[in-house]
């Protein structure tokens, strides 16, 4: 932004400060000129609120594209510190937003992802700021593709309280994606789609997946066909369309036709039965997938 100062206005200490702020801008070496704007941000930081008005532009100049490659972390983790201090000193969270927003928007093109992921998550958690800035948090994390644990939590409440008819796709596209699992996924996708499963299921989010994620826990893992059927019938009711979802209810439907052709035949014990049969289940989906790394 262009500074003004004049003169008079340098007797006061505001006048002072935009004079050293003008002097800073003009300075054509990169890293001399930074030195001198961070020593106007410490300036800024000590007044606490009282310049306030000027942090937002101050930022703007701090944080412009000729400087978002020089700026170090460390800078922006201070610029982070200001949203703080504002959180707790001023009426107006929007100022908060503010900031936070824009060292997101450096992290992000610095290409700091985890760091962007960071603030969002923490803005979104902050008990003091506003609804408004909550939402764009969780929307912002779905839409850069955040998938973690806690980002997960964030989708979930946000679709339980938000006052529009449609979730976001992006957030629903998210938690699709972890339940989408089927005979090749490992066992740690497997416990990680039933975890978030059985939460959908509790929070009654209308995402059809969640009963494939729980079939293909209950088949594979707990080895229990039968419930397995009824969960891949709910599925089917969600979505008639998944292939997967179907050579579930299939190889569940052979397992209880075997597991009773040998009880009656032979009096083989049922735990026996699922055992064995699991484990060639393992075996083949292993082979599948050496032919398909190999093939």
């Amino acid at each position: 932004m262009t500074v003004e100062s004049s003169f008079l206005g340098r007797l006061t200490n505001e006048g002072r400060l935009k004079h050293q702020w003008q002097q800073a801008i003009a300075e054509s070496d990169v890293q001399i000129r930074l030195a001198k704007l961070r020593l106007i941000k410490e300036q800024l930081l000590t007044s606490q609120t009282k310049f306030v008005h000027l942090w937002l532009p101050f930022l703007d100049d701090f944080l412009s594209s000729a400087h978002i490659h020089v700026v170090t972390e460390r800078d922006i983790k201070e610029v982070e510190k200001m949203g703080d201090l504002l959180l707790h000193t001023s009426s107006d969270q929007d100022d908060t937003g503010e900031i936070w927003r824009r060292a997101i928007h450096a992290y992000t093109l610095r290409d700091e992802g985890v760091l962007a992921y960071a603030l969002l998550t923490r803005m979104f958690h902050s008990p003091s700021i506003k609804n408004e800035w909550k939402d764009w948090a969780a929307w912002q994390l779905a839409e850069r593709g955040a998938s973690g644990d806690d980002h997960l939590s964030i989708y979930m409440y946000y679709i339980q309280h938000t006052t529009t008819q449609t979730p976001p796709k992006s957030m629903l596209a998210i938690l699709i994606q972890i339940c989408s699992v089927n005979f090749d996924s490992d066992m740690a996708q497997l416990k990680r789609a039933k975890e978030l499963s059985s939460r959908l299921i509790t929070s009654r989010i209308r995402v059809s997946e969640k009963w494939k994620a729980s079939a293909f826990y209950v088949l594979l893992v707990e080895q229990k066909p039968l419930e397995a059927i009824k969960l891949f019938m709910q599925a089917i009711t969600g979505s008639n369309d998944d292939f997967d979802v179907v050579c579930g209810v299939l190889a569940a439907s052979m397992l209880v036709t075997v597991y009773n052709w040998l009880r009656t035949t032979f009096g083989v014990p049922a735990c026996s039965q699922s055992e064995n049969l699991n484990a060639k289940m393992r075996m083949e989906r292993r082979k599948r997938r050496s032919e398909r790394a190999t093939g």
